[in-house]
């Protein structure tokens, strides 16, 4: 028993979480796994946020990610200030991973990472927006929802990111939109594909076919 896991068992908060985390992290035994998900609960019982989150995670891998605890307790986390877990919440939202699909809430959570900047935040804003075509989501209009998917998927692209830049792509070719922009949009899908983007190679070797 190392030091750390003496003061863990002596019930000391942040002992409680590193040991947690530390044993689920390593490639342990199932008796070990299941004191690190005991030790992480505890420290989580004892209002340490970070313990709640990486609980989830834990439960998430040893459950899937269908676990209602999980969720629930990635929910707290997030509730309880853990910026880490404010995309699990949107992601979990937004698949209905362990809760119903909740489009709104999962736009909330993903706002609120964004506005901390959370790259991946903001791809997956844009791209939440861009996949529901046409819909009118919590009160806000389709252009609406297409100039914020515009401003945060520019954001996420400086610096250079090839699926931030593919999302944008998207938005500014869309001949629908108030802010189309074909030239623009094709530079960046350009740029997306130079970056490897897949999906972004695939369109302009079709359009190169065509």
């Amino acid at each position: 028993m190392t030091w750390l896991e003496k003061a863990a068992e002596l019930d000391h908060p942040t002992a409680l979480f590193e040991c947690g985390k530390e044993l689920w992290s390593s490639e342990q035994e199932q008796e070990r796994k299941d004191k690190a998900i005991s030790f992480l609960r505890s420290a989580g019982e004892k209002g340490n946020y970070q313990a709640v989150f990486h609980l989830a995670a834990a439960l998430r891998e040893r459950e899937g990610t269908q676990s209602k605890e999980a969720f629930q307790l990635a929910l707290k986390a997030a509730e309880g200030g853990i910026e880490e877990a404010w995309v699990v919440v949107g992601d979990s939202y937004l698949k209905g991973e362990g809760t119903d699909k909740r489009l709104v809430s999962s736009l909330q959570w993903y706002r609120k990472a964004a506005g901390k900047g959370d790259h991946s935040a903001m791809i997956r804003l844009g791209e939440v927006i861009l996949d529901h075509d046409g819909l009118s989501i919590g009160g806000q209009s389709r252009d609406e929802l297409l100039e914020e998917a515009e401003k945060w998927l520019r954001l996420a692209s400086d610096p250079p990111e090839a699926e931030a830049l593919y999302q944008l792509s998207r938005c500014l070719r869309r001949v629908d939109y108030i802010g189309v922009n074909i030239i623009e949009g094709v530079e960046k899908l350009k740029a997306a594909a130079e970056l490897g983007q897949v999906t972004a190679q695939n369109t302009l070797g079709v359009c190169l076919i065509v």
